[in-house]
């Protein structure tokens, strides 16, 4: 995986890094004959084994000069191909998709990695990632379906929110990956407002063609490794991500 850094480290990580190598022998065209939820589940786990790795061994992204490390150097063997952070959300969960309009895909068509990638985006992946930033849902091991529904309620729950009667507030990290929610901001409210717990109300909210949609800032700031899995905060966060 990589170097540790002078982060400091708990000897049992380096029973977690062992555990972890165990995925190099993972045959992952076996997720190809089970529902598409299999390989959600899979990936997205995959991917939070993946930062916690980068929290621990490279320290978090809070600095931009240490984004690129973490999301891009730092590399998981699975099924005997190397995957970063970004390979993994963008290549395999985001359909291929590139991180910003304007870059190429994550993966050229000759990458075998493209046998994995996903058909089409499920937007919840954007509740259920974390890469330890304050803003980010909140650590969780995702075992099925229903894990994947009760993280994007909380996660909704906590961050859409309804300011007046014209007026939303939806996460940083919508605007920053619109495209994977929806081509207007009503439509990206539409997406979102089933999963909060306030739905009924925000759903009369978006379909007012006068609503005005901001977004929360973005907190960069590293999540404390003893609160990685406590749900959101509604104390909106600090600054957009990358």
């Amino acid at each position: 995986m990589g170097r540790l850094s002078s982060c400091g480290v708990h000897p049992s990580f380096f029973e977690f890094e062992l555990l972890a190598c165990e995925l190099q022998v993972v045959d992952v065209n076996e997720l190809q004959s089970h529902p598409h939820e299999y390989s959600l589940l899979f990936w997205c786990n995959a991917y939070n084994l993946l930062a916690l790795y980068a929290r621990i061994a490279a320290c978090p992204p809070e600095a931009p000069s240490s984004r690129e490390r973490y999301f891009t150097l730092l590399k998981l063997s699975i099924g005997g191909y190397l995957f970063s952070l970004d390979d993994i959300m963008h290549g395999i969960l985001r359909a291929n998709r590139s991180r910003t309009p304007g870059e190429e895909s994550r993966f050229l068509p000759t990458d075998r990695r493209m046998l994995y990638s996903f058909s089409e985006v499920d937007p919840r992946i954007h509740f259920l990632l974390h890469y330890h930033a304050r803003s980010c849902p909140p650590l969780r091991p995702l075992f099925d379906d229903a894990d994947v529904e009760a993280c994007s309620e909380a996660f909704c729950s906590a961050h859409v929110k309804l300011l007046s009667q014209t007026k939303i507030s939806l996460p940083r990290i919508m605007q920053r990956y619109a495209r994977d929610f929806g081509s207007t901001p009503a439509e990206m409210g539409r997406c979102v407002s089933r999963f909060s717990s306030n739905r009924d109300r925000l759903m009369e909210v978006v379909l007012d063609d006068d609503t005005v949609y901001e977004y929360e800032p973005f907190d960069w700031s590293a999540s404390s490794l003893k609160e990685l899995g406590k749900m959101p905060s509604t104390t909106p966060p600090g600054e957009g991500p990358q």
